[in-house]
């Protein structure tokens, strides 16, 4: 499967810290992308990568969570059991459902759909409030396999550096998706 670097690639990266993409402004300067971290599989929902250095990873209800250490980032990989009328628009829509739930002053708007891990996806660009009040931008992306959707989402916080981003795009170079 191919590499998922596109998934934050730089124009992703400036939405995600705070900036709406715009073409006419130049590229900002990416400090050079660290080597990933510890190996994570988790073989329920067909998920393996390397997790981005010095984040911790917590697994279980079908999704594998990292959190970055100043915990202004957060990457996760969510798959639903395997059922017939699971697809990746369900997943999304699931997953947008449950941030509206969780967190207040949402937007969402549609994402570029790129490749995750070689398959092609559907996903939004969400802005938002969390309980404490503090600004969040998140990519939520699903993919579909022959026989499981997943979504991934990377969650940030304004205040997040584009280091931390840049760790979770490494991650997500790595993703391997298989279902």
């Amino acid at each position: 499967m191919a590499a998922v670097g596109v998934l934050l690639a730089a124009v992703g990266i400036g939405v995600l810290v705070g900036g709406e993409s715009d073409r006419h402004r130049a590229s900002p300067r990416l400090p050079a992308p660290p080597r990933g971290g510890a190996e994570a599989t988790y073989k329920e929902i067909g998920v393996k990568l390397s997790g981005p250095p010095g984040w911790s990873l917590s697994r279980g209800g079908r999704a594998l969570v990292f959190r970055s250490r100043d915990r202004a980032a957060v990457l996760s990989i969510y798959s639903p059991p395997r059922e017939s009328t699971t697809t990746a628009v369900n997943v999304l829509q699931s997953a947008l459902r449950a941030i509206r739930r969780s967190y207040t002053d949402v937007s969402a708007r549609p994402g570029d759909g790129r490749r995750v891990a070689g398959l092609p996806t559907s996903g939004v660009v969400v802005s938002a409030r969390n309980r404490r009040g503090a600004r969040v931008r998140a990519l939520v992306t699903a993919a579909q396999g022959r026989r499981r959707a997943w979504v991934v989402q990377v969650f940030a916080t304004a205040g997040s550096s584009t280091a931390r981003l840049v760790e979770a795009q490494v991650a997500l170079e790595s993703l391997r998706l298989d279902g």
